[in-house]
């Protein structure tokens, strides 16, 4: 614990730590947070190390002195050019103002992290060694191959001397299962076709979330399978039925569980009953046997286009996934925001729909995420839930879609 006594003793220790602060100066952005432009020892660091500078080295501390200065006024934290009179020599700051240091931590937080000049200066020296010598004696392995590297993950640096494309196609293919997992949970916006092409074929286990990006690359057919006949170089026969014979069974969990299929069915009159009464690795295990178990559980809402007299005419739609009853709210000239609210609030208010309303409803969307809260304002009020999953709002609607176009 700092006392006032190592406070006022500061002033015997300080040419040393001064010392020991300048290279640290020279070669890095140093951040104060928490100490006033007038804090003395501050101004005595930096009038020690301003004694050791030329006047060229001094005006390049310009962005590598970064001052934090809490404001009581409420205003947006900006930073700008500022200056600091140490003795007779003015030095050159950046000024961060703020009225919440949230904002600086957040950015600081985000902020990449950089090899230190230490490293890289080793790497150099390494490099230079190895080219200037027939007797190496730095550890590096020269290959054109990264593919044919042993143990590649115990490497300290890799250096890269190629096309860009290429290497990052190597990227593609050091992914591994967990950050394909990962990325199923939250986007990396990866590109699918590489993905799917390079990454998904080489992956092991058995939970593998194949479908998102061989869906978006355009590989999957209307069956959600991988046509026979692809031509692909990367898939393979076997990594095709592989994909293909994924079910939803697939992703059941182990007999014992299975077994309560009907308990669970039984239990939880819905998806949001099994997840407000569970834990979260019960939730886990019971969701793939959970069903729509009554009328108006779960309405899927959307649109078709259908040519009219006046021209393209676009046709409200929903359709109860318990029972595949279908509710038709209205044409409309086209699919505006306006017309999206006004029919959901019409489906809602739909003779046939209010018998099951006050049960609790779930709303299946597979798009306009935009309008969301929106839409809750609309559903909410008529113990309405909603729920964004295009391969659900696909399953229930699809029999009702290929009913409607082939009349």
């Amino acid at each position: 614990m700092l006392t006032d006594e190592d406070y006022n003793n500061y002033e015997g220790r300080n040419a040393y730590l001064a010392a020991k602060l300048l290279t640290i100066f020279i070669e890095n952005p140093i951040i104060f947070i928490g100490y006033s432009l007038d804090d003395k020892n501050i101004q005595s660091i930096l009038k020690s190390i301003i004694k050791c500078l030329t006047k060229e080295k001094i005006e390049k501390l310009k962005d590598r002195l970064i001052f934090c200065q809490w404001t009581p006024n409420s205003i947006e934290t900006e930073m700008s050019d500022s200056t600091l009179l140490i003795s007779d020599t003015i030095i050159p700051i950046k000024l961060i103002t703020t009225n919440d240091f949230i904002d600086v931590y957040t950015v600081l937080a985000n902020n990449k992290r950089k090899l230190p000049i230490k490293i890289l200066r080793q790497m150099k020296g390494m490099v230079y060694d190895f080219v200037k010598s027939n007797n190496s004696k730095s550890k590096i392995y020269v290959t054109d191959n990264l593919e044919n590297i042993e143990n590649i993950h115990n490497a300290e640096f890799v250096y890269g001397v190629g096309l860009k494309d290429r290497f990052a196609e190597v990227g593609i293919k050091g992914i591994e299962l967990k950050d394909v997992l990962l990325d199923s949970i939250k986007s990396r916006e990866w590109d699918a076709i590489k993905i799917s092409e390079l990454c998904l074929p080489f992956l092991n286990g058995k939970y593998i979330p194949y479908f998102k990006h061989l869906r978006a690359a355009g590989y999957l057919n209307d069956n959600n399978n991988i046509d026979e006949d692809n031509e692909t170089t990367e898939f393979s026969p076997e990594f095709i039925k592989k994909v293909n014979d994924v079910k939803t069974e697939s992703f059941y969990p182990s007999a014992s569980y299975v077994r309560k299929k009907e308990e669970i069915n039984k239990s939880y009159k819905s998806l949001h009953d099994l997840i407000s009464t569970n834990n979260q690795i019960h939730i886990l295990m019971y969701t793939p046997f959970s069903k729509a178990s009554r009328p108006g559980e779960y309405v899927a809402f959307f649109t078709i286009q259908i040519p009219t007299m006046e021209g393209p005419g676009i046709v409200f739609l929903g359709c109860d996934a318990y029972s595949e009853f279908g509710f038709h709210t209205g044409v409309e000239e086209d699919e505006s925001p306006a017309n999206i609210l006004k029919h959901i609030y019409l489906l809602t208010e739909d003779e046939k729909f209010v018998i099951h309303r006050d049960k609790g409803f779930t709303l299946v969307l597979d798009r306009y995420e935009e309008l969301s809260e929106r839409i809750e304002g609309i559903i909410k009020p008529v113990n309405g839930r909603l729920l964004f999953n295009k391969k659900f709002h696909d399953k229930i609607t699809k029999p009702m879609r290929e009913g409607f176009l082939k009349h």
